[in-house]
């Protein structure tokens, strides 16, 4: 570090300045930097506030766990992964600190590196607390199962998306059954058409009647596609649910 009054680097922790000879308030330091790399995280300037982070290491003054879980924020809110190596060190302080795993857990889970994370808790066997090594594993295979149920189910939008898709190819299918019947219909009509010419003109017959005939088989089979259009109209409107009858529904004491 360097000395706050000349400026001068010191090696060691002398408590005087070797070159001035000035007090070396190692503490004040500490927090001071401590405080400057809070202000610069909150701007946010996480290069800045690192800087302070590491300074106040520098100063000599032992460190307490709070600086490491401060400088591993720092890492995560610029998305470096050397985070993760800031949270082990500030667990090396207290091994049990609930708030350290916290972040632990979801640093890993926003890297997808979770079952990595889950070994290492593995390997803490028999060096910490076996139940409370287990906590910490089942709170991860949580999230790895949320997770995976998560991802097999389609999300709202898709899912009112699929809907739509389904629905336009159900009027799409009603559309060309409805024209295909129409088509069938006029075919039949054209054939009889023809067979009654051809059979006009081979026979002889009166061509009024046969084309009597004719439109009497046209009009018809419109009539029979028209009824069982509105045959479908009526049953649609019969199953139709009402806005009416589900505000009285919900009513309803």
């Amino acid at each position: 570090m360097n000395c706050p009054h000349c400026g001068a680097h010191i090696d060691g922790n002398p408590d005087n300045c070797p070159l001035c000879g000035a007090y070396i308030d190692r503490q004040g330091l500490y927090a001071g930097f401590i405080k400057k790399g809070e202000e610069a995280l909150g701007t946010p300037d996480y290069d800045k506030a690192m800087d302070y982070y590491q300074k106040a290491l520098d100063t000599g003054y032992p460190p307490a766990a709070d600086i490491y879980i401060k400088y591993g924020n720092a890492y995560d809110k610029k998305n470096d992964k050397q985070a993760a190596g800031m949270y082990l060190k500030a667990l090396a302080f207290d091994f049990y600190n609930e708030h350290v795993h916290t972040l632990l857990i979801a640093f890993y889970d926003k890297y997808n590196r979770l079952n990595d994370l889950k070994k290492w808790y593995e390997k803490s066997r028999g060096t910490a607390g076996n139940e409370f090594i287990d906590k910490e594993i089942k709170v991860i295979d949580s999230i790895i199962t949320f997770r995976q149920n998560a991802a097999s189910k389609p999300l709202p939008g898709d899912e009112a998306k699929q809907k739509q898709v389904e629905r336009a190819i159900h009027r799409l299918g009603g559309w060309f059954k409805d024209y295909i019947m129409m088509n069938i219909v006029f075919g039949i009509v054209i054939v009889l058409m023809g067979i009654g010419i051809a059979a006009g003109l081979i026979f002889k017959l009166n061509f009024i009647i046969i084309f009597a005939i004719i439109g009497f088989f046209l009009l018809a089979s419109i009539a029979v596609v028209i009824f069982l259009r509105r045959k479908k109209i009526r049953e649609i409107k019969k199953n139709a649910v009402k806005i009416e009858d589900i505000y009285r529904e919900f009513k309803k004491p």
